[in-house]
C-alpha cells in the first residue's frame, strides 16, 4: 500500500487523464489511501459511504493448499491479474 506518484508524472505517461477536484465528505478528503485503510481496518460501512456503493471484489477463484479447513478458518483465494488475494 501507499503507492507514490503525482499528477505531473501521470500526465507525462501515455494514459488519458480525467482530473477531478478534491472530494470532501463530512470534512474528510476522500482518497484511495483513505478507502484502502478503511477496508484494511474492517470499516466497510464507512468505506461504502465514501465509495458511493457497496465494496466488491472480483476475480477468478483459485485453489490453495486446502489447509484452512484444518483450522476451521475458511479463506477465499481470488486471483486478480495474477495476484492472489485472500478474502
Amino acid at each position: 500500500m501507499g503507492r507514490k506518484g503525482s499528477i505531473k508524472q501521470l500526465s507525462e505517461s501515455s494514459m488519458e487523464l480525467n482530473i477531478k477536484n478534491k472530494i470532501l465528505i463530512d470534512g474528510k478528503r476522500i482518497s484511495s489511501t483513505l478507502i484502502r485503510n478503511l477496508l484494511a481496518n474492517d470499516k466497510l460501512d464507512e468505506a461504502n459511504k465514501y465509495i458511493g456503493r457497496p465494496y466488491s471484489i472480483s476475480g477468478k477463484v483459485v485453489h490453495g493448499k486446502k489447509r484452512g479447513g484444518e483450522r476451521l478458518v475458511f479463506l477465499l483465494q481470488i486471483s486478480i491479474c495474477g495476484i492472489i488475494v485472500l478474502h
